[in-house]
C-alpha cells in the first residue's frame, strides 16, 4: 500500500461492481477520514428515482472535495472531474466487465435496484 500521506484525498472510479465502494470504506477507516459515494450525491436518498438538482449536486462534490482528507468513488465522470484537481490520488478499477456483472449477482440489489444480467 502507498504511503497515507499519498492517499490522504483519494479518487476511486470504475465500473458498477468493480469493488470501489468495499476499497473506499476501507481505506477511510484505516486513514479516518470521511468516505463519499458519488451515487449517494447524485441520487435524492432513497434510491435511483429522482436525481438530486444539478447545482446541489455539484456543490455536494466540490464540499466534499475541499476537505483535508477524504475517499471519493463512483462511476461517473462528470462528478469525478469536480474532486480530480484536489486528489492526491486516483485509483481506477480496471476489473473486466464480467466480473463486475458476477459481483452485481452475487451482492444483490443495492440502493433500490436490482440486477438480472
Amino acid at each position: 500500500m502507498l504511503p497515507a500521506d499519498v492517499l490522504t484525498r483519494t479518487l476511486i472510479i470504475g465500473n458498477s461492481g468493480a469493488g470501489k465502494s468495499g476499497l473506499a470504506q476501507h481505506l477511510a477507516a484505516r486513514l479516518r477520514c470521511p468516505a463519499f459515494d458519488l451515487d449517494h450525491i447524485h441520487w435524492e436518498p432513497g434510491g435511483y428515482g429522482r436525481a438530486r438538482d444539478k447545482a446541489a449536486t455539484l456543490a455536494l462534490v466540490r464540499d466534499a472535495a475541499a476537505g483535508a482528507c477524504w475517499i471519493i468513488e463512483g462511476v461517473s465522470g462528470r462528478l469525478a472531474r469536480i474532486a480530480a484537481p484536489r486528489a492526491t490520488a486516483m485509483i481506477w478499477s480496471a476489473i473486466p466487465v464480467a466480473e463486475c456483472l458476477d459481483n452485481l449477482r452475487r451482492r444483490g440489489v443495492r440502493r433500490g435496484r436490482g440486477w438480472t444480467t
